[in-house]
């Protein structure tokens, strides 16, 4: 399946709030706040792959590495806030009429 590339969907984060909201990570800074893809494969991430662009969270710079890097959290843990952060990610987009 050919990766869904959508540059203008990606560009939406900017500015907006973290909606991964890591408990002690998140510095709600919105100036770093960028579009955090999935890292896992079901989302299409594999081995030099990104996911696909609608596989995406709203994310500041510390909760970006965290999701990303970090060793703060499990890989479970890590996921599970990924997904809570694509949920507000996705509920904002519909709100605000980016996505229908």
């Amino acid at each position: 399946m050919k990766p869904y590339r959508n540059a203008a969907l990606l560009a939406t984060a900017k500015g907006q709030p973290c909606m991964l909201q890591i408990p002690g990570v998140c510095n709600g800074d919105e100036s770093t706040v960028v579009a955090c893809h999935s890292n896992m494969s079901l989302h299409g991430k594999g081995v030099g792959l990104r996911s696909h662009d609608w596989a995406i969270a709203y994310g500041c710079a510390n909760c970006h590495y965290e999701i990303d890097h970090g060793h703060k959290m499990s890989r479970a843990e890590r996921e599970d806030a990924w997904f809570r952060g694509n949920a507000r990610t996705l509920a904002y987009l519909f709100d605000e009429g980016i996505l229908r």
